[in-house]
């Protein structure tokens, strides 16, 4: 909401709203691939937060997809990077306040290579995947 103060600067209030906002997602590889559906009907995905303990960097492959990708197949709708280090290394990734929209569904696959054929996996417990979605 704008406001008007007495020096009649205009000011926006950005209001908070208990109710609503994006939903959390959370997973670890499991050495396989990592195929997974975070929402299997269309949505928004607004952010993504990864860490690897690997040393070497990995890719999270995005799908607008309603099952399971298959790594290595489809069309991937976008594919990140995820910087590699045995102490720890990750990166933040956000969409802007209208986000990614994915009209059938939006899911992952988490593989060795950024090629858009690579469908190696990564090691279990490496890698750490947060995302908000609507």
């Amino acid at each position: 909401a704008q406001r008007m103060t007495l020096n009649r600067q205009g000011r926006v209030v950005v209001g908070v709203n208990a109710l609503g906002g994006a939903t959390p997602f959370h997973a670890v590889s499991a050495g396989s691939g990592d195929a997974t559906v975070v929402k299997a009907s269309a949505g928004t995905l607004y952010g993504v937060q990864m860490s690897n303990i690997n040393a070497e960097e990995c890719f999270l492959k995005l799908y607008n997809v309603s099952s399971a990708p298959i790594a290595g197949a489809g069309t991937i709708v976008k594919s990140l990077i995820v910087p590699g280090a045995t102490t720890g290394a990750g990166t933040n990734v956000t969409f802007g306040p209208q986000g990614i929209a994915f009209s059938t569904g939006i899911a992952f696959t988490l593989v060795t290579t950024g090629v858009d054929s690579g469908s190696t996996g990564v090691a279990a417990n490496e890698v750490t995947i947060n995302m908000d979605y609507n």
